[in-house]
């Protein structure tokens, strides 16, 4: 995290700071998962998929995304 409390560039790239034995962990936790839970301010920030890639996980299973949006503010948004 950088002193302003970022984990991006100032041109909003992101930056990876995990190592790809913690990405596995995550895919590997993710596809043992029913559901994934995050808040609206991710959703309109990033629109993050939540999905488990094949790349880490063999015949992975997709868990649902379940998101705190108390505003539905979500209800217009396109899900590819």
């Amino acid at each position: 995290m950088s002193a302003d409390g970022k984990i991006a560039l100032p041109t909003k790239k992101q930056i990876r700071i995990s190592s790809e034995e913690d990405i596995k962990r995550m895919y590997q936790l993710r596809n043992e998962s029913d559901a994934v839970l995050v808040g609206i301010g991710t959703i309109l920030t990033d629109n993050p998929k939540l999905t488990v890639k094949e790349t880490y996980v063999h015949h992975p299973r997709q868990p649902l995304r379940v998101i705190l949006d108390s505003k539905c503010r979500t209800r217009q948004m396109l899900w590819c």
